[in-house]
């Protein structure tokens, strides 16, 4: 059965349609019944006229696809910034590109999430299907491919290059997705036979303020008066952290430092470790830069694109728009007390060693209440050492 990319949209539906309209983004399937009533079921229910239609996304291989002409053009408008993309494990694979020292490093690094952010189709999860690592030469019939992974990426340095992305995307009708540091466990930054955006190496500056009076820079009266980070660009939590440490200072963050702020975490809402006491995220952003889909550059804010600023905190990451900027909270530094605890089955019970962890999950409500806050995790005790230097990092 054939399947097409396909994308639902009429100016206003947006708000009207929800998870209505994720859902037929998704996929398109050649003309059958059961499809058409399901449409005509999700329009009768949504209260829209018949008039509106499906419109389907180029993808590989149909003759709306971009030729490489039209591609190489694309690319000289960005100063060389399209690329190709090619699965990490590649060099594993018989092939042209089988290379055994690559092989050799990439076996190594693997599993690193800092290591596989280098790449545009490097994920930390879920690494890549469609490409698994394999021994060097193992299996001669071993296939290699891109599965749902972008065909094309624009690493994009300037937010010019973003706006003529999206406005390519558009033109040509295909698929766009964005990337900043890829983590994602559903992952919601691939797209098959798409164009990506990476934004990971915009890097424009972290500038401090000192008194953000956001008052007087955005006409509110019940705004944020106080200290602040604009951060431009796909900087991680290690970035951010490092240069309000210097000040003495702290942003409430993640707690992977490999995360960035401006992606995927800040729109779903952004929790960290500080959220017990200073709010999400998503609740800490003063303001915003945002590249919509028609290729403008817009400020949201609590007075300009009121809808939008409401929107990208917490509403879903790549979903209204790409983030490029955003300014936020800052504070003073403050003393915490960090406590590791470890529970091990040491007897191989594994009914008593989850009846331990459930009396620990209840007592979470009483815990919180006092002031404690963080994360847990069940891991191979060989990881401990490297968990514990993580929390020794963040604090």
């Amino acid at each position: 059965m054939m399947y097409k990319q396909c994308a639902f949209w009429k100016p206003g539906l947006l708000a009207a349609l929800g998870a209505v309209t994720v859902f037929l983004a998704l996929t398109c399937e050649q003309p059958s019944t059961m499809v058409y009533r399901k449409v005509a079921t999700m329009l009768l229910l949504s209260g829209l006229s018949q008039s509106t239609i499906a419109k389907c996304r180029c993808i590989p291989k149909q003759p709306c696809w971009p030729s490489v002409t039209e591609w190489e053009a694309f690319n000289r408008t960005i100063h060389g910034k399209l690329f190709v993309n090619i699965p990490v494990a590649i060099p594993c694979y018989e092939g042209p590109l089988q290379n055994a020292a690559e092989c050799a490093s990439v076996t190594k690094q693997y599993a690193n999430n800092s290591f596989q952010q280098t790449f545009p189709i490097g994920y930390s999860y879920p690494l890549q299907p469609d490409c698994p690592l394999i021994p060097f030469g193992a299996e001669a019939d071993s296939k290699c491919g891109l599965g749902d992974a972008p065909i094309y990426t624009v690493n994009a340095t300037e937010i010019e290059h973003i706006q003529s992305a999206v406005i390519w995307a558009r033109s040509a009708n295909i698929r766009l997705v964005i990337r900043d540091t890829g983590h994602d466990l559903l992952g919601r930054s691939m797209g098959y036979g798409s164009l990506q955006v990476w934004i990971k190496y915009l890097r424009n500056g972290i500038e401090y303020h000192a008194q953000f009076d956001q008052g007087s820079h955005q006409k509110s009266t019940t705004s944020w008066k106080g200290l602040a980070f604009t951060i431009r660009g796909g900087y991680t939590w290690s970035d951010i952290y490092f240069k309000a440490a210097r000040r003495d200072l702290f942003v409430v963050g993640g707690g992977t430092p490999s995360v960035g702020y401006i992606g995927g975490w800040m729109q779903g809402g952004g929790h960290g470790p500080a959220t017990h006491d200073f709010g999400l995220g998503a609740d800490n952003v003063l303001s915003a830069k945002v590249v919509l889909a028609d290729g403008t550059l817009v400020t949201a804010s609590p007075v300009e694109n009121k809808d939008l600023f409401f929107a990208i905190r917490g509403g879903g990451p790549g979903t209204y728009g790409i983030v490029v900027e955003t300014t936020v909270k800052a504070y003073p530094t403050q003393k915490v007390l960090a406590q590791t605890l470890a529970i091990a089955s040491q007897s191989g019970n594994i009914t008593s060693f989850l009846e331990a962890v459930a009396d620990l999950y209840q007592a979470f409500p009483e815990l919180a209440e006092a002031g404690w806050s963080g994360y847990g995790s069940a891991l191979p005790m060989a990881r401990l050492a490297s968990t514990n230097n993580l929390i020794r990092h963040l604090v």
